[in-house]
């Protein structure tokens, strides 16, 4: 695999109230908008004192612990103007002594008692917090509590008296825009190899069907639903990349936090939350050889020449054309046309579809393969060598006509002291052997040289016609 296509094309979405699909979150629950003052029924509290009372309305973010019968909030963030702002553990103790938390006062006599036997919540001896919350508390409904540790209460009874839905008031975190985050077990694998399947979360404190995001190399992906499996009892994610394309959200679209036990926990555990704050946004994660084989196995390219109206509308046509955003659709195209003039990569594909064009277009596609030829590194280097190489060998070539004429005397010279026609020296007839190999032995290397030119011109040949 050349690349996991690390530069990928970052689409805009539109922030949805639910998931894409069963994969993605929640997509059969409505959301509730923290914007709108849900504690209030507009049709039967319409007074002037529910006007008022609006404004007193505080959304905060925490955890609901069940101890025994009993229920209690723990508050440690408060949603403001679309930012989290956190409590501090000083006026958390000074609001809702005496260590920060609320009682949620309910009563078998009427539904309240009901309504958190369905719902997902902590119990006081975890050491962890698994379900967050989101309660919107009218000061109008809290009362002093009978109680030496939790003294204030949020009187449920009077709120669904009034005419007030709990679960307009009481909301899993998760269905307003705040995802636990989780990690994978396999960070090492690029993120298309471990998505292409179920994703095995290292995270233990993960409720069935929660909707969570993935941490990855500083991006959160997601929302994904998360799953148990029954076998290890371990939590997983299903990611649908049917396109190669995986929703996330981009660090300057969230607001992280971390929600903990009360302090009376040693060394309390935290847990990673996100707010998002922003749309989410897609990552294309289709690697390289996927795209190319794309093309090659879906374009019947003669069309090209015989009928290119029908060529234009097959590739108009293609998956990972038709069905995709423009910006997606337009940047694969780029990256192919990156891809087809890479000679390095994908060699065994890319022979076969430029072998496709060059019958079809035998014009464009001479030009592609001629271009790809001569602007790739291999080409390069080997155009370098070649001329390092025929320099070399015309300096040879005009030492080599110098020496031939005065080896033509030297040769005379030799042949006759062989013959013992010609008078000379011991001394001299050495020097002219030592003079005569010397030049055969440049003769020798200019041979090889000129044979080494030979080779590199067939290899430049060859790379030119692939």
């Amino acid at each position: 695999m050349l690349s996991e296509n690390e530069d990928n094309v970052y689409i805009q979405t539109n922030k949805t109230d639910d998931a894409d699909d069963a994969n993605d979150a929640d997509a059969d629950t409505d959301k509730t908008e923290l914007g709108d003052d849900a504690s209030v029924d507009k049709t039967d509290k319409a007074d002037e004192d529910t006007v008022n009372r609006k404004k007193n309305t505080m959304v905060l973010i925490g955890h609901i612990e069940k101890r025994n019968t009993f229920y209690n909030f723990f508050p440690q963030f408060e949603l403001k103007d679309g930012k989290i702002e956190e409590i501090s553990p000083a006026a958390l103790r000074r609001d809702y002594p005496d260590i920060g938390g609320i009682n949620l006062s309910i009563s078998y006599s009427d539904s309240t008692a009901k309504y958190f036997q369905d719902k997902k919540i902590d119990n006081d001896d975890d050491t962890v917090i698994t379900n967050a919350y989101i309660v919107k508390i009218d000061s109008y409904y809290l009362d002093d509590n009978n109680n030496d540790i939790y003294k204030v209460k949020l009187n449920l009874s009077r709120i669904v008296h009034d005419g007030i839905a709990l679960d307009k008031i009481i909301i899993p975190a998760c269905k307003n825009d705040i995802y636990k985050v989780v990690n994978c077990e396999y960070t090492n694998k690029p993120l298309v190899e471990m998505m292409d399947g179920n994703v095995t979360l290292t995270n233990t404190n993960i409720a069935e069907n929660e909707n969570v995001v993935m941490l990855y190399n500083g991006k959160y992906y997601g929302p994904y639903k998360a799953k148990r499996r029954i076998g290890d009892g371990k939590y997983y994610i299903k990611p649908d990349i049917t396109n190669y394309l995986v929703p996330f959200y981009p660090n300057e679209q969230v607001q992280c936090f971390e929600l903990e036990k009360q302090s009376y926990y040693d060394d309390p555990t935290e847990t990673q939350f996100i707010y998002a704050t922003g749309s989410r946004q897609q990552a294309d994660i289709i690697p390289d050889e996927v795209l190319l084989k794309s093309v090659s196995e879906n374009i019947s390219l003669e069309s090209a020449t015989e009928s290119p109206d029908e060529f234009i509308n097959s590739y108009m046509n293609m998956p990972f054309v038709s069905t995709l955003p423009d910006s997606v659709a337009q940047e694969r195209l780029e990256r192919l046309q990156r891809i087809i003039s890479d000679t390095e990569a994908f060699s065994d594909i890319k022979q076969e579809l430029l072998s496709s064009l060059l019958k079809s277009l035998p014009d464009t596609a001479s030009n592609l393969s001629n271009q790809m030829a001569t602007e790739s590194q291999e080409y390069k280097d080997l155009q370098s060598q070649y001329l390092d190489e025929r320099n070399k060998n015309e300096e040879n070539e005009k030492l080599i006509q110098k020496l031939r004429k005065d080896n033509q005397e030297k040769e005379q010279k030799i042949t006759e002291l062989d013959s013992g026609d010609f008078k000379i020296s011991s001394d001299e007839a050495e020097k002219l052997k030592e003079e005569l190999n010397e030049y055969k032995r440049m003769v020798t290397d200019i041979t090889e040289a000129e044979q080494k030119i030979k080779k590199l011109r067939d290899e430049q040949s060859t790379l030119e016609t692939k």
